[in-house]
């Protein structure tokens, strides 16, 4: 499943809102992948494929619960991406204080 970073913190871990629902789920220090490298490998605004267990509601950043080769899942992936980095695009367009946005036009946002 492909989720939008919302919180980074040492203590308590990642904050994941997912693109396909919009709920909003914490991953635990024990479920990242190289929880000592939390703020450099991680960051508000960045998009990442994270997996849920249904049975015991965790997250997981693993890389080893995370990588898939199945094909569907993969494009599943791919559209919930594509629709999580739009969003984020409006979002950044929309918190822009300059009205005068034009189509080509520049902006600076994190993805």
């Amino acid at each position: 499943m492909v989720a939008i970073i919302e919180n980074v913190s040492a203590k308590t871990g990642i904050t994941l809102r997912f693109s396909n629902n919009g709920v909003t789920k914490i991953v635990a220090l024990r479920d990242i992948a190289q929880p000592e490298k939390l703020t450099s490998n991680y960051q508000v605004g960045q998009v990442v494929r994270a997996a849920h267990n249904s049975k015991t509601g965790r997250v997981s950043l693993k890389r080893t619960v995370v990588d898939s080769t199945d094909s569907q899942s993969i494009r599943r992936d791919q559209v919930a991406l594509l629709g999580a980095l739009d969003q984020i695009t409006r979002q950044a367009l929309n918190a822009s204080s300059d009205d005068n946005l034009k189509i080509g036009q520049k902006v600076q946002a994190k993805v």
